[in-house]
């Protein structure tokens, strides 16, 4: 589903040689795309074919299992980094795939980014809406 700055996302993938993720991934997508169509950003047409486009992206992506030990790292950020659940989840994700300077995590969240900054780690895409 294109939003503004989507293709700023686009452009920062391009190059990249693997993306990582949490497999909660899997899930915010698919509900951001039924939240599209269930609030008529989408019709249906639009939202079968993002499914489709989300579908290829998803192969492209190695996804991290998610772990106890992961949770429980998860578990410290709302209180450290002022995050919710499932973003809590990711920053864990992003400190699980890989040092600092390894990992360019891509976000459009404000505190998401400010939270995965904060632990060492660069963000991307540079312009965010």
């Amino acid at each position: 589903m294109d939003e503004p700055g989507s293709e700023h996302v686009r452009e920062a993938v391009e190059g990249l040689t693997a993306l990582v993720s949490s497999s909660l991934l899997r899930v915010e997508s698919y509900s951001a795309l039924a939240i599209g169509l269930r609030t008529q950003h989408l019709a249906k047409a639009q939202y079968a074919a993002a499914v489709e486009r989300l579908q290829r992206l998803l192969e492209q992506v190695t996804f991290l299992p998610v772990k106890d030990d992961m949770i429980d790292l998860a578990a410290t950020f709302p209180a450290k980094h002022n995050l919710k659940g499932y973003d809590s989840m990711h920053l864990a994700g992003l400190l699980a795939s890989g040092e600092p300077g390894e990992v360019l995590f891509l976000c459009r969240d404000k505190t998401l980014r400010a939270a995965a900054e904060r632990e060492g780690y660069g963000v991307g895409p540079a312009s965010v809406v």
